[in-house]
């Protein structure tokens, strides 16, 4: 079974200080998702703080997440690391502990050339074949750009490499990673702005980290699509699209911990070197979140 559409990029939930991870609330966390019928769980990404959480905490939040899920959610663990080494590890932990298919960012800090990251992508396809990986494009923290040229090659030649996570930004990039789609490879939007016109053009799920705060509006937007009630959807997008600059279109992960928490979730504080955001952000962000649950009947958890 292929992931499609709301996947959710899970928060880490850590005590106050960012230091130690609450595995108990990754639980509730879990359980909060299920209820509300998303469609996959993508674990230790970006929105999950995935490059400042260790190996053994990533296995802890595999065994935990596994357990909990009970084959109800696809379950995808983002592994990609700074050594081709680490990468492979994490995806073994991974699948070691019930996880369906593995997404891998590019190696980030040195710039790589094409041929650099082809060569990563196939030792790490080759290193756990044939589970199912995503590329996962990120050019904003990584600084590479999975470019049309090479991932058409990777499509090509690594057999085990079942789509693309693309949060570029770039709807041209986008529109040509759709028409590359095929029964092997799948396209994945991550970004809430660009979702409509992607999912219009066959994407097939979206990756957004405020659907794992309100999935109830990011469900019935797939929902509405996928019965192709396009008034509907395209009412529920501009909700989307006022949520997505809400919270800063995820550019600061302390707001989806602020906001969760506000529906009755304790998922503690962001990992340093990350930090909270300014009091006036804070103050701004809690009115805005607190009238739009209200306003459309949000409950806590």
């Amino acid at each position: 079974m292929k992931p499609q559409g709301i996947i959710v990029p899970m928060v880490t939930p850590l005590d106050e200080t960012g230091t130690t991870i609450q595995l108990n609330q990754v639980e509730k966390l879990v359980q909060f998702l299920i209820q509300k019928k998303i469609n996959a769980l993508f674990v230790t990404g970006t929105t999950g703080e995935g490059p400042l959480i260790s190996f053994e905490e990533k296995k802890e939040i595999f065994q935990v997440v596994h357990k909990i899920n009970e084959g109800q959610l696809l379950l995808i663990a983002q592994v990609g690391s700074l050594t081709t080494q680490e990468t492979i590890k994490t995806a073994e932990a991974a699948l070691d502990n019930g996880f369906e298919y593995i997404a891998v960012l590019p190696p980030y800090y040195f710039k790589y050339n094409d041929e650099a990251l082809y060569q990563y992508y196939h030792t790490v396809a080759n290193a756990i074949s044939p589970k199912p990986i995503f590329l996962y494009n990120i050019p904003s923290t990584t600084n590479h750009f999975l470019n049309i040229q090479l991932v058409q090659k990777i499509k090509n030649n690594i057999s085990n490499i079942k789509g693309i996570k693309d949060s570029s930004g770039n709807m041209s990039h986008l529109s040509q990673l759709i028409a590359m789609q095929d029964e092997n490879f799948s396209v994945y939007v991550g970004s809430d702005i660009l979702s409509f016109p992607c999912f219009l053009l066959g994407a097939k799920g979206m990756v957004s980290g405020p659907a794992g705060v309100i999935p109830e509006i990011y469900v019935s937007y797939y929902q509405a699509i996928q019965a192709g009630n396009l008034e509907k959807a395209g009412s529920l997008y501009r909700k989307i699209a006022y949520i997505s600059q809400m919270f800063k279109d995820g550019s600061d992960l302390s707001l989806f911990k602020i906001a969760l928490q506000m529906r009755g979730l304790m998922v503690g504080g962001v990992r340093p070197p990350l930090i909270e955001c300014s009091k006036n952000d804070k103050d701004r962000f809690v009115k805005e979140f607190k009238t739009f649950i209200e306003t459309n009947n949000i409950p806590k958890y």
